[in-house]
């Protein structure tokens, strides 16, 4: 089924005919490289990436077991062990993720340049944190028989149940390690530097089409478009070193800032039949309730965007407060998207997303939703759902809730 995306990267909408969908799975080691390289691709051909994540260990269990995807990114060697799952000439190089030391964001950085400064300083710690191998960790396996050598004798060892830059951020750990790009992902955490080099402290990745992809052609082109020379520049932006590029390099973000609304449509696009919105409600009404939204969480001193969609996810209104961040409005857009996908307000989407993994691996890995966030609900007529209604902007969904509910209320007697 093809789809035309309608806004940019994250917080893509859906429009009209026919996009593939592939289904990719990668661990979070490639996540933030992938994200990047995917909301572009989607943008330049309208095809949807569904990325479905997990640990290195899970990601390959999963690839043996035949759950359904389109192209795996592992650890060169792993994808060598399972290679009777993958298309023939289609495994490509990513690149090498380099292991380093980070620290709660404003803490003190020691020298850990060398290797008996490294373990100078993780002694004089309360230890090095890192993923717990247990959990099918690779970058943990790796960091644990790395602190099993004599030179790191009297380190302390705290195994944990996370990736190191929540560690430090939520203050498990003084210290923590693991593979960069996971680590750059934390702004409550600051990286001190790379693992000594001397440690050959790396893991190097690699992409391949699955045998079993439902859209081989899309996944090939995928591929192609992720390890051409042009991605490098993404992947080091996100801690992946891939070709011509190194860690001593600058990185950029490895997020990109991007419109609420995607780019104009190309010439074949302009001249494709236009078919009308789905059903929704009426404009003047979404209007009304948007500003109702606005005005109430003003009123408790929130500036705010209030969003209102049709049933396929298309904006009837979208409205900024003044002063109202400009993220808010993609934000608004992934609670609006988590309404239409789970049937369901986005808080109790949010809450059902922590306690059940499965449903929040389905809902993170749709680039039209990301994570659930409460500030979304229903819009409901005659017992069928013509839309949503979302606010973004309030310090936490709780807030932002309230003042979609007052929006809708206003003009709910009204809709028909």
């Amino acid at each position: 089924m093809r789809r035309t995306l309608f806004a940019a990267l994250l917080v893509m909408l859906m429009t009209s005919a026919d996009a593939a969908d592939i289904i990719v799975f990668s661990s979070g080691v490639t996540n933030g490289g992938l994200k990047k390289l995917a909301a572009a691709w989607s943008l330049e051909t309208g095809n949807k990436v569904n990325i479905q994540s997990g640990t290195i260990g899970k990601v390959k269990d999963d690839v043996i077991a035949g759950v359904r995807g389109d192209v795996v990114l592992l650890p060169s060697g792993e994808l060598k062990d399972i290679s009777a799952k993958l298309k023939s000439g289609t495994m490509v190089p990513i690149g090498r993720a380099l292991f380093g030391l980070v620290v709660k964001a404003g803490a003190p950085h020691p020298d850990i340049s060398t290797i008996d400064k490294f373990a100078a300083a993780l002694r004089a710690s309360s230890g090095i944190g890192y993923p717990d191998p247990a959990a099918q960790s690779l970058s943990g396996v790796m960091i644990e028989k790395m602190v099993m050598r004599r030179e790191f004798a009297g380190v302390k060892r705290k195994p944990l149940l996370d990736y190191a830059a929540a560690m430090v951020a939520k203050g498990d750990a003084q210290y923590a390690g693991g593979t960069i790009s996971e680590e750059l992902s934390d702004p409550g955490a600051e990286l001190i530097g790379p693992f000594p080099a001397a440690l050959d402290m790396h893991i190097d990745f690699s992409a391949a089409v699955l045998v079993s992809a439902a859209q081989p052609a899309d996944a090939v082109a995928f591929v192609r478009y992720i390890t051409r020379p042009e991605a490098a520049a993404a992947w080091n932006d996100c801690g992946i070193d891939a070709a011509g590029k190194t860690a001593q390099m600058p990185r950029a973000a490895c997020f990109v800032l991007a419109p609420t609304i995607a780019p104009p449509p190309p010439d074949d696009e302009v001249r494709a039949p236009r078919p009308a919105r789905a059903r929704g409600i009426g404009t003047s009404l979404a209007v009304e309730g948007a500003q109702t939204a606005i005005a109430a969480c003003l009123d408790n001193g929130y500036k705010v965007t209030a969003l209102v969609v049709d049933a396929a996810g298309v904006p009837i209104a979208l409205i900024s407060g003044d002063g109202a961040a400009a993220i808010t409005q993609r934000i608004a857009m992934g609670k609006a998207q988590a309404v239409l996908k789970t049937k369901m307000s986005s808080g109790e989407a949010a809450a059902k997303a922590k306690s059940d993994s499965a449903f929040m691996t389905q809902l993170t890995g749709d680039p039209l939703v990301g994570t659930p966030r409460q500030g979304g609900i229903p819009i409901m007529v005659g017992g069928a759902m013509v839309g949503a209604f979302a606010v973004s902007g309030a310090p936490g969904g709780d807030k932002d809730e309230p003042c979609a509910i007052a929006g809708l209320a206003k003009i709910q007697d009204h809709l028909q």
